[in-house]
């Protein structure tokens, strides 16, 4: 008998007289990692795939755009992976009562101190983010303020629960920190956008601009130093915002 394979794939034959060179393929951009992790993760959840095949999945994505993934403080190792994005996005999709409450090692909090006024420099102000697990804090500039050309007159002093999300901001793209579950917060007086009701909703933290601050109502990080906020984060983790200018 015969040991041989019948394979439907007939490949092409190899050249052996010439090295064989590999074409180096580039990494994908953050905003395409981020769409493809996302679809990975989504898939998962809508076809019941496990935890593992997922987690798979991910690392391979993470292993093949390693620049990519430690540049949005993504996992490269496969049980970081499971414990930080897989089970806090299963948790998150599945969970049919209250939202679980995280353990002591996924909570923060974030205070953006602003004195820098909506006419001032662009980042007057700045953001501290701190882990309840004894790591330092990390500080970097922020602003609390929308640009000055957009009509949302800025959201009020306050705390607010916030909760990352490796794809919480700009449609579901790109890291932010979302504010009180994308849900209204009072702003500071009548906001236009809202037909002159004193309150924003879809409130985030995210990256902001470099010649602009690049927000219409938004907390914002200075372009540059958003990293350093979400490397102290993990998807899904929740803690609380602090907003204060005095």
């Amino acid at each position: 008998m015969s040991n041989e394979i019948n394979s439907p794939f007939s490949p092409a034959p190899v050249d052996f007289t010439e090295p064989v060179m590999s074409k180096a393929v580039p990494e994908l951009s953050q905003d395409e990692f981020i769409q493809q992790s996302t679809q990975i993760l989504n898939e998962g959840v809508e076809n019941h795939y496990s935890k593992e095949y997922v987690t798979d999945q991910l690392f391979h994505l993470a292993y093949e755009n390693k620049t990519t993934a430690a540049g949005l403080g993504f996992p490269v190792d496969p049980p970081t992976i499971k414990q930080k994005v897989v089970k806090p996005w299963y948790g998150d999709r599945k969970a049919t009562g209250p939202d679980p409450q995280p353990g002591p090692e996924e909570e923060f909090e974030i205070i953006i101190h602003d004195e820098g006024g909506r006419n001032g420099s662009l980042f007057g102000g700045t953001l501290t983010v701190r882990k309840n697990d004894g790591g330092p804090a990390v500080t970097v500039p922020a602003s609390s303020w929308p640009d000055k050309k957009e009509l949302n007159p800025g959201i009020k002093e306050g705390t607010y629960p916030s909760v990352y999300k490796i794809n919480g901001h700009k449609n579901a793209t790109v890291p932010g920190v979302q504010l009180n579950n994308n849900e209204t917060v009072p702003t500071i007086g009548p906001n236009p956008v809202q037909n002159n009701k004193e309150f924003a909703d879809k409130i985030h933290i995210h990256k902001g601009g470099s010649i602009s601050r690049g927000s219409k109502g938004c907390q914002v990080i200075r372009a540059g130093s958003e990293l350093e906020v979400w490397n102290k984060l993990s998807h899904g983790a929740t803690g609380q915002v602090t907003v204060e200018r005095e």
